[in-house]
């Protein structure tokens, strides 16, 4: 025969006991879920969210790594056409690569404070040879802004031999231009030169 107080506590450890494990039923008898099945489905929900992190912090790698990588490709092509092309232009007379460098809006203001367009600069290299026997530039800076556009300035360093009576030169300068790209092709739509000198030696 069993006690009063000996048959209530019983009853209550068996109702604790399904409750805490869930292996008698699915659910408790007060109508909620067994502690079992929720540690189950919280574990899903954990596993399911470090799923979807992981997705997301992948996708925001690809897309930071891009910008890198154009970034890297837009200063390899500036470099190119103010160290190598634009030079040649000028060097070789080639009025045609001149007119892919420079916007149609591009103005140039020399050391004297004097500007000329893109159609003077045009014609200026087609009738023109170049005065010096070697010319390099130097980027100290080269800077992409977010609205595409460019600056890029160093120096310019001119050399000319001896001849007919004159004397080996050498002198430098620096200059400051901005470019813009426009359907995805970078062109010059303003130049500076200042500080134009000898160096000796």
């Amino acid at each position: 025969m069993m006690l009063k107080g000996e048959a209530e506590f019983r009853c209550r450890f068996e109702v604790s006991e399904r409750f805490a494990f869930g292996n008698a039923h699915p659910k408790a008898s007060n109508g909620l879920r067994p502690i079992g099945s929720r540690i189950e489905d919280m574990n899903s929900i954990a596993r399911g969210l470090h799923l979807m992190l992981i997705g997301i912090l992948s996708a925001s790698a690809l897309f930071a790594a891009a910008p890198a990588r154009d970034q890297e490709n837009d200063k390899t092509r500036l470099r190119e056409l103010k160290e190598v092309l634009w030079p040649k232009a000028y060097r070789e007379q080639d009025a045609a690569l001149l007119a892919q460098i420079l916007a149609d809006e591009f103005e140039s203001i020399d050391a004297q404070g004097n500007i000329s367009t893109k159609a003077e600069e045009l014609d200026y290299v087609r009738k023109n040879k170049p005065g010096y026997d070697s010319f390099r530039f130097v980027i100290r800076r080269l800077q992409i802004f977010e609205n595409r556009t460019a600056v890029v300035s160093g120096t310019g360093h001119i050399e000319t031999k001896a001849r007919e009576g004159k004397k080996a030169s050498k002198m430098e300068y620096q200059s400051s231009n901005v470019f813009i790209e426009r359907d995805g092709r970078w062109q010059a739509i303003s130049s500076h030169v200042s500080g134009i000198k000898p160096i000796e030696g």
